[in-house]
């Protein structure tokens, strides 16, 4: 925490999502709108795969290089 406070993130009173991983995999899901998005996003990956099951992370990488969104 107090490593971001010196790049100017606020991690104590400010509500954080973090994710931690074993392994990155490379992807690339594609946004097809124009501009920045406002914000933040966070996916549901049951409804971009459209099922209630979501595939290991290696797979998923390789699923959503044919998937976009705006």
């Amino acid at each position: 925490m107090t490593d971001g406070d010196t790049y100017g993130y606020n991690l104590r009173t400010i509500e954080h999502r973090y994710f931690f991983v074993e392994k990155f995999y490379k992807t690339d899901f594609k946004k097809i709108t124009p501009k920045a998005p406002m914000g933040t996003r966070v996916f549901d990956l049951t409804q971009i795969l459209g099922a209630e099951e979501i595939p290991e992370v290696d797979e998923l990488s390789e699923i959503l290089k044919d998937k976009s969104w705006s």
